[in-house]
């Protein structure tokens, strides 16, 4: 059962010190022209979001592949980026799963808000369908 857009948005969590300037950080240097990237080079630049917050939360992920489906392997370690439609929200979403485990509630909260409160013009752009953020 997934989570409902109310229990997302119910309350704000706690990220560990550093998550959201180290998210403005990177946004600040690759956001600009996203559109336009190719999807390698969006998959590049999310590898590299993805270390910078394992280096956080002191978490390495194992292993990062472009496939084509978005998820997270919790045996492997390894988070799936789907190539043919890399998305920031995804990813974190997944890194969400990495550090907090298989509830899907938890990294729903921590994904969206992290989302939100990093990249609050994107996210004006998103509406909900289910527990999903889609464009408008």
């Amino acid at each position: 059962m997934y989570p409902t857009q109310e229990q997302i948005l119910a309350k704000k969590p706690k990220f560990r010190k550093g998550t959201v300037k180290t998210v403005k950080e990177w946004k600040a240097n690759n956001i600009k022209g996203w559109k336009y990237k190719s999807n390698e080079e969006k998959i590049k630049l999310l590898k590299a979001l993805i270390k910078s917050l394992e280096e956080i939360y002191e978490k390495p992920v194992k292993e990062v592949i472009a496939d084509y489906d978005d998820m997270y392997d919790t045996k492997a370690q390894a988070i799936y980026i789907d190539q043919t439609k890399p998305s920031i929200i995804s990813i974190l979403h997944e890194f969400g799963h990495h550090i907090l485990g298989s509830s899907e509630l938890k990294a729903c909260v921590w994904s969206v808000w992290l989302f939100k409160t990093c990249f609050p013009g994107l996210y004006s752009n998103l509406q909900w369908e289910n527990h999903l953020l889609i464009k408008k």
